[in-house]
C-alpha cells in the first residue's frame, strides 16, 4: 500500500497556473509547515481539487523539484523535505445533563435545496443493498442475540479498513451507532465535558447535541478561504480551557473546509501540549477521488482521538449505521451509554452493512459515486464561473458534497432567501450555525444531490436576484448623492 499523502489547500488569485501552485506549496515548505517525509497529492487529484490540466500540475512539481523543495521517489510519489513529529496523550473521563433546543426553520419539500449536503438518491446501491438484506434475513433467525457494542463481524470489518489507513485499529475499540449523529450523542454522555471547542461557523446538528448536553462551546474560527490561523486558536484554548475539540477534518460542514496536513500536524500537537482530547468526524474521507487517502488526525495523535464515521451518507440515508474507534479505557462507559439509549442493537442493518463490505459492494460504490461527484463538482465550477464570477468567489473543496460561496458585496440574506424561495429554491442561511457574530458573508451550494441542469438553474436565479439586489442598491445610492 502507498504512503498516504497529504490534502494540499492551495491559496492563490485566479487564474491558477503552474508558479502560482508551486508559490503557494514552496511558502507552506519555507514555514515548515509540510511534515517531514510528506507525500505531495498525485498529480491527477490535484488537477482535480483545483480543476485546472494535470500539464499544469505536473509543471508546478517541476518548478517546485528545480528549487530543490521537493524529491520523485519514481511510482512512491513526490516528496517534500521539511517539518516536524507530533506526541500524543490520553483522553478525557465520564459522565452527561440534558436540555432541549428548538428545531431550525427548515425549507419547503416543493422547492429545490441548493445547499443541501446529501448525495442524490438515483446513485444509492438500492439492488445490491437489496441483496445484502436478504442474505442478512436468511442467516438472522429469530433467535440472534444482540451485542450492545455491535455486530462483531462489522466492528472487524470496520478496524481492517481502518487499519488499511495507517490507524491502529481493533475490533474491540469500535462501537457501533445509529448513524455518526448517535456517535456524536454517545461522546457528549459518556464524558464528563462541560466545555466543547469546535469549528465556527459549526457543524448545526452537533450544536443541537451539545446544547441539549447542557455544554458551553467555544468557537474557532474558520475561514475556507485561507489558511487556518492556529495561533489564534492556541490563544482561545490557552483562555477558555474545553474539555474536548470536536473537529470535521474532510469537508467541514457549512463551509467544504479540509485541513491541510500541515494543520492536523499543529492541531494534534496542541491536543498534547494542552491536555485536550479530539472527537475527530471523519464522516468525508470517503468522499476524496482516486482511492487514496491521507492520515486522519487519528492515525497523527492516536488514543488523543476518538475517530467517528458513518456509512450513512455514502451508501443511502435510510441506513443509519455509524461507528466510533475509542481508546480502551473509554469503550465501556460508551457502550452504557449507548446500552442506555437502545434496548438492542438493530443486528439486521448491520449484518447487511457486512455484507455489503465483505462482497466488495462499498468499494465498487465508492469509485462510482466519486465519479460522478466529480463530474458535477466541475460542472458546479464551471456554472459558477459563468454566472457568478462578478458577485461572489469560491472555494475548491476538490470533493465532498457542498462548496462555499462567499458574496463580494454585503448582501440581504435574509430577503435573498425569501427571493429564491419565490423562484422555487432553498438556500440555508442559518445565523446559528455561528458562534457569536458571524465573521463570512456567504451561502453553502450542495452540488451533490441534485441534477446539473437543476444546479445550473438554481445559480442563474441566485445571479438573477444578486443582479437585482446590487441594482436597486446602486439607484438607492444615487439617488442619495442627488439629494446631497
Amino acid at each position: 500500500m502507498s504512503q498516504p499523502y497529504v490534502r494540499l489547500n492551495i491559496r492563490v488569485d485566479r487564474p491558477l497556473n503552474a508558479e502560482s501552485i508551486a508559490n503557494s506549496i514552496a511558502e507552506d515548505y519555507r514555514e515548515a509547515r509540510l511534515p517531514a517525509e510528506t507525500r505531495l497529492p498525485p498529480i491527477r487529484f490535484l488537477a482535480h481539487q483545483l480543476g485546472v490540466s494535470k500539464n499544469t500540475v505536473q509543471a508546478a512539481y517541476d518548478e517546485l523539484a528545480a528549487r530543490d523543495i521537493t524529491e520523485s521517489r519514481g511510482r512512491k510519489g513526490v516528496f517534500v523535505k521539511s517539518a516536524w513529529e507530533v506526541p500524543v496523550t490520553a483522553c478525557a473521563e465520564p459522565i452527561a445533563p440534558a436540555k432541549e433546543l428548538p428545531e431550525e426553520h427548515k425549507g419547503s419539500e416543493t422547492r429545490v435545496n441548493l445547499s443541501s449536503v446529501f448525495v442524490d438518491s438515483s446513485l444509492f446501491p438500492v439492488k445490491r443493498l437489496e441483496q445484502c438484506y436478504r442474505a442478512a434475513f436468511k442467516e438472522l433467525g429469530p433467535q440472534t442475540e444482540s451485542c450492545y457494542q455491535g455486530f462483531p463481524p462489522l466492528r472487524e470489518a470496520i478496524s481492517h479498513r481502518l487499519s488499511q489507513r495507517a490507524i491502529n485499529a481493533k475490533a474491540s475499540n469500535v462501537i457501533t451507532t445509529s448513524g455518526s449523529q448517535q456517535a456524536l450523542d454517545l461522546v457528549c454522555r459518556a464524558l464528563k465535558v462541560k466545555r466543547v471547542a469546535t469549528e465556527n461557523p459549526c457543524y448545526i446538528g452537533g450544536r443541537r447535541l451539545f446544547e441539549l448536553n447542557d455544554m458551553e462551546m467555544i468557537g474557532l474560527p474558520v475561514d475556507p478561504f485561507e489558511r487556518q490561523d492556529l495561533d489564534a486558536w492556541e490563544r482561545i484554548l490557552r483562555e477558555r480551557e474545553p474539555e474536548l475539540l470536536y473537529l470535521t477534518t474532510n469537508f467541514q460542514n457549512p463551509t467544504g473546509y479540509s485541513y491541510s496536513s500541515e494543520e492536523l500536524a499543529r492541531i494534534a500537537k496542541l491536543s498534547s501540549e494542552l491536555n485536550i482530547p479530539i472527537l475527530e468526524d471523519d464522516w468525508g474521507s470517503d468522499m476524496l477521488s482516486h482511492g487514496e487517502y491521507r492520515s486522519p488526525l487519528r492515525a497523527l495523535a492516536g488514543e488523543n482521538v476518538i475517530y467517528l464515521n458513518s456509512f450513512t451518507k455514502k451508501v443511502i440515508p435510510t441506513l443509519r449505521v455509524g461507528y466510533l474507534l475509542a481508546p480502551q479505557s473509554l469503550v465501556a462507559n460508551l457502550v452504557s451509554a449507548k446500552r442506555a439509549t437502545m434496548i438492542a442493537t438493530p443486528v439486521a442493518p448491520e449484518m447487511a452493512l457486512t455484507n455489503f463490505l465483505q462482497r466488495g459492494y462499498y468499494d465498487t460504490h465508492l469509485k462510482k459515486m466519486q465519479r460522478e461527484l466529480d463530474s458535477r463538482y466541475h460542472a458546479c465550477l464551471a456554472i459558477l464561473e459563468s454566472t457568478l464570477s462578478e458577485f461572489c468567489r469560491w472555494t475548491l473543496p476538490g470533493g465532498g458534497p457542498q462548496i462555499w460561496l462567499e458574496f463580494i458585496s454585503p448582501i440581504d440574506l435574509g430577503g435573498l432567501r425569501s427571493s429564491m424561495a419565490d423562484r422555487g429554491f432553498d438556500i440555508v442561511i442559518s445565523p446559528k450555525r455561528f458562534l457569536g457574530p458571524a465573521h463570512l458573508h456567504g451561502i453553502p451550494i450542495g452540488f451533490a444531490g441534485i441534477s446539473t441542469e437543476t444546479l445550473e438553474s438554481g445559480l442563474k436565479a441566485l445571479a438573477q436576484e444578486l443582479q437585482i439586489f446590487l441594482s436597486t442598491t446602486s439607484e438607492k445610492k444615487l439617488r442619495r448623492t442627488q439629494k446631497i
